[in-house]
């Protein structure tokens, strides 16, 4: 596990005198051989140790090409949780949220196949044909096998979906 020292004030991990206060992160592992993740089985927030904030661990580019307006990130959202960015939640559920989220993206991201790379740090496999649900949200296409489906899979049954 390795530490690193936080010392800005705007961070969550400063203290209120802005002296740095150290943030333990979770081991990182080589991008060439990394290590298989265990399958996630239930909702069990940040790791004993891991004082990441929500926007810490939604830094982490596995994030980065949800379409947050899509009927498939609400329902994902629900599967972890809730929503991390609910600012009338407690700063500490959110990270716990977000953890969940990370791991499920994370576990989802390491299974390998024809429309997909895995541990490129990306849900792969959306297709570009959108459309709109009744409810004004998008409904994502994603090809057959690809991490795109697991995520929606998992969006819609849960940590059962995940093989």
């Amino acid at each position: 596990m390795s530490t690193i020292l936080q010392n800005s004030p705007w961070s969550h991990g400063a203290s209120q005198f802005g002296h740095a206060t150290a943030l333990s992160t979770p081991p990182e592992t080589s991008s060439a051989h990394p290590t298989p993740l265990e399958k996630p089985t239930h909702n069990e927030g940040r790791a004993p140790g891991d004082h990441r904030s929500v926007m810490q661990i939604t830094d982490n580019p596995i994030f980065g090409n949800l379409n947050k307006k899509t009927d498939m990130y609400k329902r994902f959202q629900q599967q972890v949780g809730g929503d991390w960015n609910d600012p009338n939640l407690p700063p500490q559920q959110r990270a716990d949220i977000a953890a969940n989220a990370e791991r499920v993206l994370k576990y989802i991201d390491q299974h390998n196949s024809s429309a997909a790379d895995s541990n490129n740090n990306r849900i792969d496999g959306f297709s570009p044909i959108r459309n709109f649900s009744s409810a004004g949200f998008r409904t994502v296409h994603t090809i057959e096998g690809s991490e795109a489906r697991l995520l929606d899979n998992f969006s819609k049954n849960g940590y059962s979906a995940l093989p």
